[in-house]
């Protein structure tokens, strides 16, 4: 069953507050972006996302699973076999193998992000990572591109 055209927006605070603390800074030996590129327009001054690894490094570990817990989370969210998902602004693709479990060999994980490099990260990652079910993909900033009453969940 697919959501009504509102519920299928989930805001959850832990990662809304990663994200807006993500976006303070660059990361140590990275420059502030100098020109937004044209899926950038509107967000001049963010971080340059050139090196995925180090974003990683950052974003991901045993800390960000103690705080955020990912499996507390997919519970919360009422994610389950079968379901359509989405990672809007996915970054490095923490949730995605949790969501790929989660949603299990019927149902399909889409991982969006405006940054080419995160998307190709994302992209080898779900290669390496064998998650058949999901798949990574560049999107505008205003525009995530997704039919209306296409998705049964989207996390941000």
């Amino acid at each position: 069953m697919r959501a009504n055209r509102w519920s299928p927006l989930v805001a959850l605070w832990g990662v809304a507050l990663v994200g807006v603390g993500a976006c303070g800074h660059a990361p140590d030996g990275q420059p502030e972006r100098a020109a937004p590129e044209a899926a950038h327009a509107g967000h001049e001054g963010h971080p340059r996302f050139d090196d995925p690894a180090a974003w990683a490094k950052r974003w991901e570990g045993p800390e960000r699973d103690a705080t955020q817990k990912p499996a507390d989370v997919v519970a919360y969210c009422d994610i389950g076999p079968g379901m359509t998902v989405v990672d809007l602004g996915t970054g490095t693709g923490y949730f995605v193998p949790h969501l790929s479990r989660a949603v299990g060999p019927e149902g399909l994980v889409i991982a969006l992000d405006i940054e080419p490099t995160m998307v190709d990260w994302v992209k080898a990652r779900i290669e390496k990572e064998q998650l058949g079910n999901a798949s990574a993909r560049l999107v505008r900033a205003a525009d995530p591109d997704l039919v209306s009453d296409s998705v049964d969940r989207i996390l941000i």
